[in-house]
């Protein structure tokens, strides 16, 4: 027989785990770029209907657990690599045997393997930024309905089994938006107590929002909070996922600190959607604004030094009760509050659907279709934009739902802001007050905060004056730390007509420590000096310093 020949020969259609797959002959002279080239060649050959995708330049599958919930996968292993190639492409070899030349299967080189993986350019591969399993509104306003790959919106639309919506016309009647509206409102939301008109409209909001995500770069949080626990802020997180995604709501315990980071980037790592953190105590979460607000989230995969970029296209929602913000978050966020107004709020009874989640999943088909009607009907119009307030960097999303709900016929959306921002500015008096004792406790001079630490212990205006952040960690080792991290993020943000700011002055000539000084925008008038122009409630705690005693390294360094 001929000796082999240079190269891959593709060999008959087989298949593996009910995927087709293509055989192909490895010879001993074949180059490695020509290998690799025939290898994704095979891939893209044999993903019909597509099952390996491509997501921020990388392999992705679609994995499903015992539940039957989708999520996507990245390969970051040569393990999983290995085992997606066994769905597309097999290895033979030509080895003689009894004066013979026949095809045998060989195991896929791992150098090949690792090639293949790391590539970073798959050719046709189709790319993917989520999995809905709701029929959902592409940008141009049509409905993405057919199960399947949909190239337009780079979506996987996989549905449950046996959901069945009704089709939704093309241009709703004003009777098709006001029975939708009606079975929102009346069956599915009806009995919830919400404390106003805009709170119920922004609960519709909520309902809306994964029908027209993918057409969103970003979202803000759906904020649902109440006086205290048994009001129903997990039923209404509950439901609003029984209808898109349609499966029980993933709950995340809301993390502390650094643990954000790794907490998001795991979530939004495998398409986690919705994103529903619970038993929220305070959301001031650096990391959590900015993920909020990035249409790709880059972070550092966790236990890998290797740096990952994913498409963030989750709905956002937290609950608590009376929950406290920081930071940006309040800028980032859109409140539900619920309020029964009754001591006992979980022994309330008499409900027109005892449960209301089976009602829900029962109905699914047509609470969609009521979503697809309204959102569809305001595309048929022309997208008017309706009188609606807009969400710091949210237009977008506030355009689209709230236009959607004004044509509907729905009034209060966002109306309630200006409270979800009066009680984030409790945030900011604590601190102006907190830097008005300090101003007057280091007598406007630069300290560290070892300083601040000594003087705590004798000033007790200056620790009745701490922030309530700081407060919780004052009798712990890393308090001074705390501290410093706190100034830190503080760092010539303005507080109260003054302008009042800690600012970063150096660094201590000994200690080498960083040091900080509370100044104003204004030289006179304030703080030190006692003026009649210092504001109340500060005037009375500056007069209270009065006789406190001054922090001790108030002189400046050498």
């Amino acid at each position: 027989m001929s000796p082999i020949k240079t190269g891959l020969e593709c060999l008959p259609d087989q298949t593996y785990r009910g995927h087709n797959v293509l055989e192909v002959e490895m010879t001993t002279t074949v180059q490695r770029d020509q290998l690799v080239g025939e290898v994704v060649g095979a891939m893209i050959e044999t993903n019909d209907p597509p099952r390996t995708f491509v997501r921020s330049g990388q392999l992705t599958r679609v994995l499903t657990d015992e539940d039957g919930r989708p999520r996507l996968q990245t390969i970051s292993d040569d393990a999983t690599m290995r085992t997606v190639l066994l769905t597309h492409v097999r290895f033979m070899r030509l080895v003689k045997r009894d004066g013979e030349f026949v095809h045998e299967s060989i195991w896929m080189p791992r150098e090949l393997v690792q090639t293949v993986r790391t590539l970073g350019r798959y050719g046709e591969l189709p790319a993917i930024e989520a999995i809905v399993e709701a029929p959902t509104l592409r940008r141009d306003g049509t409905i993405l309905d057919t199960p399947g790959y949909d190239a337009a919106s780079r979506l996987l639309y996989a549905p449950a089994a046996g959901l069945d919506v009704p089709e939704v016309t093309l241009e709703p009647s004003t009777q098709d938006i006001t029975d939708a509206v009606a079975l929102l409102r009346g069956e599915l939301l009806g009995e919830f107590p919400f404390a106003t008109a805009a709170d119920e409209a922004n609960a519709l909001a909520l309902l809306l929002t994964p029908i027209v995500r993918p057409a969103l770069s970003t979202v803000p949080l759906a904020l649902i909070t109440a006086p205290r626990a048994g009001t129903g802020k997990g039923l209404l997180a509950t439901v609003a996922a029984r209808i898109a995604p349609g499966r029980p709501v993933r709950v995340t315990p809301a993390p502390e600190g650094a643990e954000w980071a790794k907490v998001l980037t795991s979530l939004l790592d495998i398409g986690a959607d919705p994103i529903f953190f619970d038993e929220v105590k305070r959301l001031d979460s650096p990391d959590l604004a900015a993920a909020l607000t990035a249409a790709v989230w880059s972070a550092r995969r966790l236990g890998h030094s290797e740096m990952i970029d994913r498409p963030q296209v989750a709905t956002w929602v937290a609950a608590g009760n009376n929950v406290e913000l920081g930071g940006d978050i309040p800028r980032r966020v859109y409140s539900i509050r619920l309020d029964p107004k009754v001591s006992r709020p979980w022994t309330r009874n008499g409900w027109r659907h005892p449960d209301l989640e089976g009602w829900a999943a029962d109905n699914r088909g047509r609470l969609l279709h009521a979503l697809l009607t309204i959102a569809r009907a305001w595309h048929a119009a022309g997208r008017p934009k309706g009188k609606v307030p807009t969400l710091g960097g949210f237009s977008d999303w506030a355009h689209t739902v709230g236009g959607m709900l004004h044509h509907a016929g729905v009034r209060g959306f966002l109306a309630n802001l200006p409270d979800l921002y009066d009680q984030a500015d409790d945030d900011a008096n604590e601190w102006e007050t907190f830097l008005t004792a300090l101003r007057h406790a280091t007598n406007g001079e630069r300290f560290v905060t070892g300083d601040v630490v000594r003087a705590l212990s004798g000033n007790h205006t200056l620790r009745d004056a701490l922030p309530d952040e700081l407060t919780a960690k004052l009798q712990t080792p890393g308090f001074s730390r705390a501290l410093g991290k706190a100034l830190k993020a503080k760092t010539d943000t303005r507080h109260g007509d003054h302008g009042l700011h800690v600012a970063s002055a150096g660094r201590d000539g000994h200690s080498k420590a960083p040091l900080w000084i509370v100044a104003t925008d204004q030289v006179a008038g304030f703080a030190v000096s006692c003026g009649v122009s210092t504001p109340e409630p500060l005037a009375r705690i500056v007069h209270e310093m009065a006789a406190a005693p001054v922090v001790g390294a108030a002189e400046p360094s050498a």
